[in-house]
Protein backbone atom coordinates (compact mmCIF):
# COMPACT_ATOMS: atom_id res chain seq x y z
CA UNK A 1 0.00 0.00 0.00
CA UNK A 2 2.51 2.20 1.16
CA UNK A 3 4.59 1.76 -2.08
CA UNK A 4 1.82 2.01 -4.38
CA UNK A 5 1.47 5.52 -3.02
CA UNK A 6 4.63 6.70 -3.96
CA UNK A 7 3.76 5.84 -7.72
CA UNK A 8 0.12 7.11 -7.74
CA UNK A 9 -1.82 9.87 -5.65
CA UNK A 10 -2.12 8.23 -1.92
CA UNK A 11 -5.99 8.99 -2.50
CA UNK A 12 -6.20 7.18 -5.79
CA UNK A 13 -3.91 4.34 -4.18
CA UNK A 14 -6.50 4.53 -1.00
CA UNK A 15 -9.49 4.15 -3.20
CA UNK A 16 -8.15 1.45 -5.58
CA UNK A 17 -6.96 -0.63 -2.85
CA UNK A 18 -10.45 -0.66 -1.14
CA UNK A 19 -12.34 -1.27 -4.28
CA UNK A 20 -13.91 2.03 -4.50
CA UNK A 21 -12.50 3.36 -7.59
CA UNK A 22 -15.07 2.93 -10.21
CA UNK A 23 -13.30 1.14 -13.23
CA UNK A 24 -16.09 1.74 -14.87
CA UNK A 25 -16.02 6.00 -15.11
CA UNK A 26 -18.25 8.64 -13.85
CA UNK A 27 -18.53 12.00 -14.36
CA UNK A 28 -17.27 14.69 -11.62
CA UNK A 29 -17.63 18.83 -11.14
CA UNK A 30 -13.75 19.49 -10.63
CA UNK A 31 -11.21 22.14 -10.36
CA UNK A 32 -8.27 21.27 -12.48
CA UNK A 33 -4.58 23.14 -11.77
CA UNK A 34 -2.04 22.98 -14.39
CA UNK A 35 1.56 24.43 -13.29
CA UNK A 36 4.33 24.89 -15.35
CA UNK A 37 8.27 26.50 -14.72
CA UNK A 38 9.20 29.05 -17.11
CA UNK A 39 11.66 28.71 -19.03
CA UNK A 40 12.82 25.21 -18.38
CA UNK A 41 13.74 24.17 -21.67
CA UNK A 42 16.65 26.48 -21.97
CA UNK A 43 17.54 26.03 -18.24
CA UNK A 44 17.70 22.38 -17.94
CA UNK A 45 19.83 22.21 -21.18
CA UNK A 46 22.53 24.57 -18.89
CA UNK A 47 21.87 21.49 -16.46
CA UNK A 48 23.66 18.54 -15.95
CA UNK A 49 20.88 15.34 -15.70
CA UNK A 50 21.60 15.31 -12.17
CA UNK A 51 21.32 18.89 -11.47
CA UNK A 52 18.02 18.30 -13.73
CA UNK A 53 17.01 15.87 -11.99
CA UNK A 54 17.47 17.03 -8.52
CA UNK A 55 15.90 20.76 -9.11
CA UNK A 56 12.96 19.13 -10.47
CA UNK A 57 12.71 16.58 -7.51
CA UNK A 58 13.25 19.96 -5.01
CA UNK A 59 10.11 21.99 -6.75
CA UNK A 60 7.73 18.99 -7.11
CA UNK A 61 7.75 17.75 -3.88
CA UNK A 62 6.93 21.64 -2.55
CA UNK A 63 4.40 21.36 -5.00
CA UNK A 64 2.97 18.20 -4.31
CA UNK A 65 3.35 19.34 -0.69
CA UNK A 66 0.48 22.24 -1.34
CA UNK A 67 -1.67 20.66 -3.56
CA UNK A 68 -1.99 17.65 -1.05
CA UNK A 69 -2.80 19.86 1.43
CA UNK A 70 -5.60 21.35 0.37
CA UNK A 71 -6.87 17.50 -0.63
CA UNK A 72 -6.14 18.02 -4.72
CA UNK A 73 -4.55 14.91 -6.36
CA UNK A 74 -1.36 15.00 -8.73
CA UNK A 75 -2.60 13.68 -11.94
CA UNK A 76 0.67 13.46 -13.88
CA UNK A 77 3.70 15.11 -14.01
CA UNK A 78 4.68 15.66 -17.38
CA UNK A 79 8.17 16.71 -17.61
CA UNK A 80 8.25 20.29 -15.67
CA UNK A 81 4.83 20.43 -15.39
CA UNK A 82 1.91 19.35 -13.35
CA UNK A 83 -0.94 18.25 -13.63
CA UNK A 84 -3.79 18.18 -10.66
CA UNK A 85 -7.31 17.46 -9.57
CA UNK A 86 -9.52 19.20 -6.78
CA UNK A 87 -12.82 17.15 -6.39
CA UNK A 88 -11.65 13.76 -7.60
CA UNK A 89 -11.99 11.03 -7.14
CA UNK A 90 -13.34 11.88 -3.65
CA UNK A 91 -15.96 14.31 -3.00
CA UNK A 92 -14.01 17.88 -2.33
CA UNK A 93 -17.21 20.17 -2.43
CA UNK A 94 -15.02 23.27 -1.61
CA UNK A 95 -12.53 22.38 -4.73
CA UNK A 96 -12.59 25.89 -6.29
CA UNK A 97 -11.29 27.07 -3.32
CA UNK A 98 -8.66 24.68 -2.31
CA UNK A 99 -7.35 24.74 -5.93
CA UNK A 100 -7.05 28.71 -5.76
CA UNK A 101 -5.23 28.68 -1.85
CA UNK A 102 -3.01 25.53 -3.39
CA UNK A 103 -1.91 27.67 -6.24
CA UNK A 104 -1.68 30.85 -3.80
CA UNK A 105 0.44 28.27 -1.67
CA UNK A 106 2.53 26.73 -4.77
CA UNK A 107 3.84 30.47 -5.72
CA UNK A 108 4.93 30.76 -1.83
CA UNK A 109 6.41 28.11 -1.78
CA UNK A 110 8.35 28.43 -5.26
CA UNK A 111 9.62 32.20 -4.14
CA UNK A 112 10.36 29.95 -0.68
CA UNK A 113 12.83 27.81 -2.89
CA UNK A 114 14.24 30.87 -4.72
CA UNK A 115 17.87 31.59 -3.26
CA UNK A 116 18.34 27.75 -2.53
CA UNK A 117 17.94 26.99 -6.30
CA UNK A 118 19.41 30.31 -7.16
CA UNK A 119 22.78 29.57 -5.00
CA UNK A 120 22.65 25.66 -6.53
CA UNK A 121 21.46 25.67 -9.65
CA UNK A 122 22.63 30.00 -10.64
CA UNK A 123 18.86 30.70 -11.62
CA UNK A 124 15.75 30.84 -9.10
CA UNK A 125 12.44 30.05 -11.19
CA UNK A 126 9.41 31.07 -11.51
CA UNK A 127 6.38 29.45 -12.28
CA UNK A 128 3.00 29.73 -14.08
CA UNK A 129 -0.46 28.29 -12.71
CA UNK A 130 -3.92 27.88 -14.76
CA UNK A 131 -7.19 26.86 -13.31
CA UNK A 132 -10.69 25.86 -14.52
CA UNK A 133 -13.46 24.56 -13.17
CA UNK A 134 -15.96 22.37 -14.74
CA UNK A 135 -17.34 18.77 -15.50
CA UNK A 136 -15.04 15.61 -16.53
CA UNK A 137 -15.29 12.37 -16.94
CA UNK A 138 -12.88 10.05 -14.80
CA UNK A 139 -12.02 6.77 -14.77
CA UNK A 140 -8.96 3.93 -14.79
CA UNK A 141 -8.19 3.84 -18.59
CA UNK A 142 -5.22 1.65 -20.32
CA UNK A 143 -4.27 -1.57 -21.03
CA UNK A 144 -5.13 -5.31 -18.89
CA UNK A 145 -1.74 -4.78 -17.67
CA UNK A 146 -0.97 -0.64 -17.20
CA UNK A 147 -4.42 1.24 -15.92
CA UNK A 148 -4.12 4.57 -14.60
CA UNK A 149 -6.56 6.97 -12.73
CA UNK A 150 -7.94 9.48 -15.81
CA UNK A 151 -9.52 12.87 -15.96
CA UNK A 152 -10.64 13.81 -19.34
CA UNK A 153 -12.58 16.45 -20.71
CA UNK A 154 -12.86 20.15 -21.63
CA UNK A 155 -12.48 21.62 -18.75
CA UNK A 156 -8.78 19.90 -18.33
CA UNK A 157 -7.97 20.97 -21.83
CA UNK A 158 -8.94 25.34 -21.32
CA UNK A 159 -7.15 24.70 -17.68
CA UNK A 160 -3.75 23.58 -20.16
CA UNK A 161 -4.60 26.94 -22.14
CA UNK A 162 -4.62 29.03 -19.11
CA UNK A 163 -2.17 27.81 -17.73
CA UNK A 164 -0.16 28.65 -21.21
CA UNK A 165 -1.65 32.30 -21.12
CA UNK A 166 0.44 32.82 -17.95
CA UNK A 167 3.13 33.43 -19.68
CA UNK A 168 1.76 35.90 -22.57
CA UNK A 169 0.06 37.74 -19.55
CA UNK A 170 2.84 37.78 -17.08
CA UNK A 171 0.88 36.11 -14.56
CA UNK A 172 1.73 33.83 -11.62
CA UNK A 173 -1.99 32.45 -11.19
CA UNK A 174 -4.78 32.77 -13.94
CA UNK A 175 -8.50 31.44 -13.21
CA UNK A 176 -11.34 31.21 -15.39
CA UNK A 177 -14.66 32.85 -14.96
CA UNK A 178 -15.88 29.43 -14.04
CA UNK A 179 -13.65 29.11 -11.29
CA UNK A 180 -14.32 32.50 -10.11
CA UNK A 181 -17.77 31.51 -10.00
CA UNK A 182 -17.73 28.27 -7.96
CA UNK A 183 -15.38 30.33 -4.87
CA UNK A 184 -17.32 30.21 -1.93
CA UNK A 185 -14.63 32.24 0.01
CA UNK A 186 -13.84 36.09 -0.83
CA UNK A 187 -10.80 36.31 -2.81
CA UNK A 188 -8.63 39.34 -3.76
CA UNK A 189 -8.97 38.45 -7.45
CA UNK A 190 -7.70 41.22 -11.00
CA UNK A 191 -9.88 40.86 -13.48
CA UNK A 192 -8.51 40.59 -16.87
Amino acid sequence: RQTFGTFVDAQVAEQALSGRLKKEGERREVTVLFADIRGFTPLSARLSPQDTVALLNAWLGAMVAEIEAERGVVNKFMGDAIFAVFGAPGDVPDHADRALRAAAAMIRATERLAVPLRARFGQAIRVGIGLNSGTVSTGLVGAVNRMEYGVYGEAVNIASRVEALTRTLEADVLLTDATARRLSQTFHLVHQ
